[in-house]
């Protein structure tokens, strides 16, 4: 049978596209390949009911995490400190650089460059980033007023931008997280203990030594700008100590960047060299307890001999 000759126009032939796009989605959707959310937690109580959703950065690698039958049981979730790359963006490109509307947008232009860098090279199939939204407004400065004290606020031109940097990835498909009284360390440690208590790791994405306290087994820190990725034993190359005791370290050396005092006459070297040595902060607040008692024993003797 001799087969009929179709002739297809230009609009005929863009519907026909359409037409196959949709049908091609709705069969993967049917298939369970798209799937954009895999977890869902909630931050805490008292963070305004924020959700911790972590949506797939990809459709495309769910797939062909699909037809790889050999797939490891976990999921690498990539946790992003924003803010840093914001200023550093800010600070780096010049205030020339504006939006069609006029406004100031150096932050915007190298912080999406940023994200999209990250993205183009890690290919993260789970990705949130977590932002600070105030300076003076953390539960710490209830505790401590001074801190942070030392710290500039953004200025207007800035502030403005941190916002569409927000609007600009949450555009992309990624969470976003940012609370009044908690930081963004605080949501990125909220949202490393939900992932990993479920059985899967994360990428701590930072060059705050703070983050250090969070390295595990399943949790490894990577400082983007510098390429440096810290395991249990990079931290201890890095700080001098494990993981675990980072926050005795600080608590004993303190944090001029936060504002925060440490012991009196106890530098970076000497908190280092008393935690290899006692272990822990409690273990050397013991001793020193004894050490003050054994000084007293000996002033109250030598006046009590004189």
């Amino acid at each position: 049978r001799k087969c009929r000759t179709v002739t297809i126009n230009r609009s005929s032939h863009i519907f026909l596209m359409i037409a196959w796009q949709f049908l091609t989605c709705w069969c993967l959707q049917q298939s369970g390949c798209i799937n954009m959310v895999i977890a869902e937690r909630a931050v805490s109580r008292r963070t305004s009911g924020a959700r911790a959703t972590i949506r797939k950065a990809s459709p495309k690698a769910s797939g062909r995490a699909l037809q790889n039958s050999a797939k490891p049981s976990y999921q690498v979730v990539h946790l992003i400190d924003a803010l840093p790359y914001v200023f550093r963006a800010y600070f780096a490109l010049p205030d020339s650089i504006k939006d069609p509307e006029g406004r100031q947008s150096n932050a915007v232009v190298g912080f999406a460059n940023f994200v999209l860098k990250y993205i183009a090279e890690e290919k993260p199939t789970h990705i949130a980033l977590c932002f600070d939204r105030s300076l003076t407004t953390s539960f710490r400065n209830d505790i401590y007023p001074d801190y942070k004290s030392n710290r500039a606020l953004p200025p207007a031109e800035l502030k403005g931008q941190i916002a569409r940097c927000k609007k600009f990835v949450e555009a992309l498909g990624i969470a976003c997280f940012d609370d009044k009284r908690y930081e963004a360390d605080d949501l990125i440690a909220t949202l490393v203990t939900s992932v990993t208590a479920a059985g899967h790791k994360c990428i701590v994405v930072s060059n705050d030594k703070d983050m250090c306290q969070l390295v595990g087994p399943q949790v490894v820190m990577y400082d983007f700008a510098k390429g440096e990725r810290y395991n249990e034993a990079g931290v201890v190359k890095k700080l001098g100590v494990k993981p675990a005791q980072v926050v005795d370290l600080l608590a004993l050396m303190g944090d001029a960047v936060d504002c925060i005092p440490g012991v009196r006459g106890i530098g970076s070297k000497t908190a280092v060299h008393l935690l290899k040595k006692f272990k822990s902060l409690d273990a050397v607040t013991k001793l020193s307890s004894v050490v003050s008692l054994l000084l007293q024993c000996v002033e109250y003797h030598s006046r009590w001999e004189a």
